[in-house]
């Protein structure tokens, strides 16, 4: 939908893609569904006016019990979120992460993601040491 240039469908249909996401109980698929959800919105180029679906979509990631699928889950968003530029709701998303070396990885992309956006020379001279 988002290539045909169609994104207001593609929003709703993602909409309606989480609202059925919350309601699946085996938590590995639930986990799954909210990645791929995420993965989407990063790829269509979602924008800060959309970041209420991954909100929501954090909202049912803290809830699945098994770490793993959590874990997933949360990384994921944050991910999105970091995607759409929005650094402050990423690092929240991150710092909820279930395992501490997930939240740090997470972090470091957050980070080298911002320091593209203020200048894209930038990043690459922190890794070139």
């Amino acid at each position: 939908m988002a290539e045909i240039g169609a994104m207001q469908q593609a929003m709703e249909l993602l909409k309606q893609a989480q609202g059925v996401a919350e309601k699946i109980r085996i938590e590995p698929d639930k986990s799954t569904a909210l990645r791929v959800i995420s993965e989407v919105m990063a790829e269509i180029g979602a924008t800060r006016r959309d970041e209420e679906l991954l909100k929501k979509a954090q909202g049912v990631a803290e809830k699945i019990g098994t770490e793993d699928s959590k874990a997933g889950a949360l990384e994921w968003i944050a991910k999105a979120v970091t995607v759409m530029e929005d650094f402050r709701l990423a690092r929240a998303v991150a710092s909820r992460q279930v395992y501490k070396a997930r939240e740090l990885e997470t972090l470091a992309l957050i980070l080298e993601t911002w320091a593209r956006s203020k200048d894209p020379r930038l990043a690459d001279k922190i890794w070139d040491k």
